[in-house]
């Protein structure tokens, strides 16, 4: 397993592991009175990127692919579809579902595997969004991979200034 330096991805074998993107967020914001570029283009240019730079052959996303709950907006109807389509020209697809994902196999091409909210096991790595109650698979697992949760530390500097990083948090369990 290898943190992918600057990015919120990481790489196991040859799959690059991503999660929470919350495609569609900007409407989401729109109904606020907030308008913003829609960003998924620069989204998949970045996993592109991120699949050349690394090599991998295969993309897991660890939920929120979409960001509306409970509805899906227009702009994911159209956006999410086009997103993994472009993708799955270079790379297998596996989708474990988040908690903003409802409605999300309707939006699925065909190609990309979609797997139930608990998670899968692979390789004696666990992957799951985090939002519900994992498979009994979990206990067989060397390592748990899970998005949701946004880890980030806040630095503060003697002035009072502060600067929230994103980061990633690791552990271990005893058995």
């Amino acid at each position: 397993m290898k943190f992918i330096t600057d990015e919120p991805a990481l790489l196991v074998n040859e799959t690059l592991v991503i999660g929470d993107l919350h495609i569609g967020i900007e409407y989401e914001l729109y109904k606020s009175g907030i308008s913003l570029i829609p960003k998924m283009e620069s989204m998949l240019r970045r996993v592109r990127k991120l699949l050349d730079l690394t090599g991998a052959k295969k993309l897991v996303i660890l939920g929120d692919l979409k960001h509306n709950i409970p509805e899906t907006s227009r702009q994911e109807s159209s956006e999410v579809p086009e997103f993994l389509g472009a993708l799955l020209k270079d790379v297998k697809i596996d989708l474990v579902p988040g908690n903003h994902d409802g409605g999300i196999k309707e939006l699925l091409p065909e190609g990309v595997t979609l797997y139930g909210s608990e998670g899968f096991l692979s390789d004696g790595y666990y992957f799951t969004h985090g939002h519900t109650w994992p498979s009994k698979d979990i206990c067989r697992a060397e390592t748990l991979l899970m998005s949701h949760i946004h880890p980030a530390v806040e630095f503060r500097d003697s002035l009072g200034f502060r600067s929230v990083e994103h980061c990633w948090l690791t552990g271990s369990v005893d058995r």
